[in-house]
């Protein structure tokens, strides 16, 4: 009678067990299951090679049933648990087990402590951690996690140990990207803008557009290595307001690069990257100014607006004699006019307002070139937009800069420094674009990531012929929503 007293005394443990646990489980622990007394979680099989979240429930259990109340756990606890799980070697696997868990770790560090508040509030911190990303969808950042997890719990956490706690919920960080709004009539423009120049290699095309570059980035933090480098090194710039940066434009202008049939370069395709503003003459001297010191009929840079009347006169006064330049040296050395150069810009007010189009036309009429207005809210479509830009001004903000003049030699070296092998694949990629313009119905899509890189280090033919690949369809492209 002894014996199923005792056998039924076991079952009820386990009921308890199961009863007690039953709040606390989650998605995060998925245990095995199988029928033993009504215990699912229980397996028989001897041997039994526990998974990672079998081992990290069984160290839990096994914490919570040694320090529960602060008293040490009931004889014969470990032999349960060894049962329980199908552990032949009751003591050591379960002891083995503990101590390569955290709570083990926990245990050695804070002996004094008793563990079982540390683990329960381990516990209540990873599902308050869970329930905050759910219900913000994801929308959290490390200043604002200390305070939202003592909200949920009403315990303080340093942010540095929630961030290793969502490190070991293994949790994904993405960078939050924005598509434009397009319109039905964008969405036409975009297609027809596509099917127009879908034939279009772009021997004879130069993109153009404008962009700031700023004095002083205001966010971010800089590395120091005191043994190597000096705490001197960090400036404090002086700046007007951290809403309003000291910041200079430019106007860029880029074509497609040539190259020789032995690979050698011929020309880099750089057409022109010029700053936008006036020089100006004093009216009159500094007088008994101690900061600024001048005379009279002495010459400086202003940075102007790139209004319709500024644009035109840059057209006219840079951009058409750098055409002519490269027409007469590297395209039409035997002035044949056989082709048609196309000049991209975008729809801004200053480059559409008052008919100024019509004007540069008949400007640039005796260099047989015209002007390209590209579809709105397709920044994809301009060379400089997809990625010139970006190298410019990464190159640029790695230094902090106290006058406009330093900025603007940066943004000249960072120019002079561009890889025409980079240029040869951005062209490239426009031609892919305008595929995809027809292909998705002038619908927004990701980059295209169709191995121009790849294609490029082999050679320039092996680049060129995926893109006439692709063109003719032999190469499929993924569909919307899955590049």
């Amino acid at each position: 009678m002894g014996g199923w007293a005792g056998l039924w005394a076991l079952a009820v443990t386990v009921a308890c067990l199961e009863a007690h646990y039953a709040d606390h489980a989650s998605g995060l622990i998925v245990c095995r299951t199988t029928q033993t007394f009504g215990a699912s979680r229980f397996v028989t099989e001897p041997n039994h090679q526990l998974s990672c979240d079998e081992r990290r429930r069984l160290a839990h259990e096994y914490a919570e049933l040694s320090f529960r109340d602060g008293r040490p756990a009931a004889r014969g606890t470990v032999a349960r648990l060894a049962w329980a799980w199908g552990l032949a070697s009751s003591g050591d696997s379960i002891r083995r087990i503990w101590k390569t868990s955290r709570y083990g770790t926990t245990l050695n560090r804070l002996k004094r402590v008793p563990l079982l508040d540390k683990i329960c509030d381990a516990w209540d911190v990873e599902q308050a951690l869970v329930s905050i990303l759910v219900k913000r969808k994801g929308r959290v950042n490390k200043r604002s996690l200390s305070r939202l997890v003592k909200e949920e719990t009403g315990k303080e956490i340093s942010t540095s140990s929630l961030v290793r706690k969502l490190k070991d919920l293994k949790v994904e960080v993405k960078r939050r990207r924005y598509a434009p709004l397009l319109t039905p009539v964008h969405k036409l423009t975009r297609y027809y803008y596509g099917a127009k120049w879908a034939d279009e290699r772009y021997r004879f095309w130069i993109d153009l557009d404008e962009k700031w570059f700023y004095c002083v980035r205001i966010k971010g933090f800089v590395w120091i290595l005191p043994e190597y480098m000096s705490r001197k090194m960090i400036k404090r710039l002086p700046v007007q307001s951290k809403r309003y940066i000291t910041k200079v434009m430019f106007l860029t202008a880029v074509a497609r690069p040539i190259f020789a049939e032995d690979g050698s370069l011929v020309w880099d395709g750089k057409v022109g990257n010029w700053r936008v503003a006036d020089i100006m003459t004093y009216k009159r001297g500094s007088g008994k100014n101690k900061f600024k010191k001048y005379k009279k009929g002495d010459k400086y840079v202003k940075d102007v607006n790139m209004g319709a009347e500024k644009y035109v006169q840059m057209m006219k006064e840079l951009l058409l004699p750098r055409v002519t330049e490269i027409k007469e040296k590297y395209w039409d050395p035997l002035a044949t006019k056989a082709y048609h150069i196309r000049i991209q810009h975008d729809g801004a007010p200053g480059h559409r307002a008052n008919g100024i189009e019509r004007d540069l036309d008949a400007a640039f009429r005796r260099v047989n070139a015209s002007f390209v207005r590209q579809p709105p809210k397709s920044p994809c479509s301009n060379m400089l937009d997809m990625a010139v830009f970006n190298s410019l001004a990464a190159a640029v903000a790695q230094v902090d800069y106290e006058k406009k003049d330093e900025l603007e030699a940066a943004v000249h070296a960072a120019w002079r420094a561009l890889d025409p092998n980079m240029l040869e694949r951005l062209w490239a990629c426009k031609c892919i674009t305008m595929r995809q313009f027809v292909f998705y119905r002038g619908e927004e899509f990701s980059a295209a990531h169709t191995g121009l890189r790849v294609q490029a280090a082999k050679s320039r033919a092996a680049l060129w012929a995926h893109v006439e690949a692709v063109m003719r369809g032999d190469v499929s492209l993924p569909p919307l929503g899955e590049q």
